[in-house]
């Protein structure tokens, strides 16, 4: 998610985010759908952790759905179990190594900061609390299943990890100093500008356009289209999205627009398509991934384009040089970028994903690296000059498809 704010003369926003396909080239994020129990919930409105019997018996005699035991209706087949428990192992070692940084920051912190930087630990808490809650609730559900001995011991090993690198607040620190802000009112520092992105790189290329003059539709697609480059894990040119502008001085009716650029499947495919090649429920085969037919006809692109008819004051190709110079220049690898390529093994098997994310050696590429991109420069340069119609057609989307 990338929000951008300029407030130049009057303030106006842009909030833009985007979706890539389930398939894209790094790690999907497909979960089962995880809905809390309704018991759960009702006693959650009581605000009461004692409630008594007889009240929760009531409670449940009042409404059918609660009648049911706990999960009754959201039973878990046991390969989205492994499925689940595969990503949480693969995953806890990075979350591991940036409490470590949080808790590093905060060991290092004056006395004055101390609570400030406890704030960024309790962030990666909340990250390790979402593991917790996911093991206790599979922990629940295969209990008592005689064929998951393997995933219950893999559950409790989870679960003891979890807990290990998860610190308690030191006793001496004020915890109410948390919620001061980092910046006093009166600062001047952001009165200009700002841009929110979830890489510096992006962030940089939207502040630029800003100095320039641009907009926010403007700074969003200098974000966006830098974000397709330093992000692919997350943010590209090639997934779907969603627009939200605002400004305030326009009439009521006017102030909020919303542009849709979500995927559209094409026309080609069928609901079965995916059905028809997969052997067993739950995996999908790597024939049904790659291919034109597996992916949503993207939508980013055209969504900017609308955006940046009625609100964009830099020209169309101007917007597009941070990140064409980003990708012709080169851009070092970051931590969370490493992390995702030596985690998707599924890169070595394209050649194209295989010949840029890894070394002449056949090992991931490394944070600090270098890494260049003159494929997509061009790719964007023709998108910058000759419109969105030089993705959606011709040469560009046969190479896709």
């Amino acid at each position: 998610m990338s929000i951008f704010k300029n407030n130049l003369k009057n303030i106006s926003c842009a909030l833009f985010i985007v979706a890539l396909p389930a398939c894209s080239f790094v790690i999907s994020d497909d979960w089962p759908l995880l809905t809390a129990d309704p018991l759960w919930v009702e006693l959650e409105k009581t605000k009461n952790s004692d409630v008594e019997a007889e009240v929760i018996n009531t409670v449940v005699l009042s409404d059918p759905i609660l009648s049911k035991s706990p999960y009754a209706a959201t039973a878990l087949p046991l390969i989205d179990v492994r499925v689940m428990l595969d990503k949480i192992e693969r995953d806890l070692p990075y979350q591991a190594h940036n409490m470590a940084k949080a808790l590093d920051m905060f060991d290092a912190a004056g006395k004055e900061d101390k609570a400030l930087y406890w704030r960024g630990v309790e962030i990666e808490k909340s990250q390790v609390n979402e593991f917790r809650g996911e093991l206790l609730m599979i922990k629940h559900q295969i209990m008592d299943n005689d064929q998951a001995v393997v995933e219950r011991q893999l559950t409790n090993v989870l679960l003891m990890k979890v807990e290990e690198i998860t610190p308690d607040a030191p006793n001496s620190l004020d915890l109410t100093l948390m919620e001061q802000p980092e910046l006093s009112l009166g600062s001047d520092l952001f009165n200009n500008q700002m841009v929110v992105a979830a890489n510096p790189y992006a962030a940089k290329a939207g502040l630029e356009i800003l100095r320039r003059g641009g907009s926010a539709v403007d700074a969003a697609i200098a974000v966006e289209t830098t974000l397709s480059l330093v992000e692919p894990q997350s943010s590209g040119i090639g997934g779907g999205a969603f627009l939200l502008h605002f400004d305030p001085n326009k009439s009521f009716a006017e102030q909020l627009n919303f542009y849709d650029g979500r995927e559209t499947a094409p026309m080609a495919a069928t609901p079965d398509h995916f059905k028809s090649i997969t052997e067993i429920p739950g995996n999908v085969k790597l024939d049904a991934v790659y291919g034109g037919l597996s992916v949503g006809v993207p939508g980013a692109l055209a969504a900017l384009k609308m955006a940046h008819e009625k609100h964009g004051i830099l020209p169309w190709e101007e917007v597009f040089e941070p990140a064409i110079k980003l990708a012709e220049e080169g851009f070092v690898v970051s931590e969370r970028l490493e992390h995702y390529i030596t985690i998707d093994q599924k890169l070595k098997l394209v050649p194209a994903s295989r010949d840029y994310f890894y070394d002449h050696k056949g090992e991931p590429l490394k944070a600090g690296y270098l890494l260049k991109n003159p494929k997509q420069a061009a790719v964007l340069r023709r998108v910058a000059t000759e419109g969105i119609s030089a993705f959606y057609t011709g040469d560009i989307a046969e190479k896709i498809v």
